[in-house]
């Protein structure tokens, strides 16, 4: 499997797993950690317009119910709520 190939593969392994996580939440991780373990083999990070969609400790992709998003000096900071981790990122 070349990079664009795998590039395609997490993008598309990505969004199955939000388009199934309100019903299945479980079988999302899975496929989050799946996309993860496929980038890490080739050598290549998860597309940026997903990286924000999940926790990175615990692989629970956000919503409304389960994640806070705060602003504060042009620091975006976003707490997920099944393990109290928090990620930052510059605005």
């Amino acid at each position: 499997m070349s990079k664009a190939q795998a590039n395609q593969e997490v993008a598309k392994i990505i969004e199955r797993a939000i388009n199934i996580s309100k019903p299945k939440p479980e079988l999302s991780k899975k496929l989050i950690k799946k996309a993860k373990r496929i980038a890490m083999h080739h050598h290549m990070k998860i597309p940026e317009e997903y990286k924000n969609t999940f926790c990175k400790k615990c692989f629970t992709i956000f919503n409304s119910k389960n994640s806070k998003i705060r602003i504060k000096n042009k620091l975006k900071t976003i707490t997920c709520l099944s393990c109290n981790f928090k990620q930052r990122k510059r605005l």
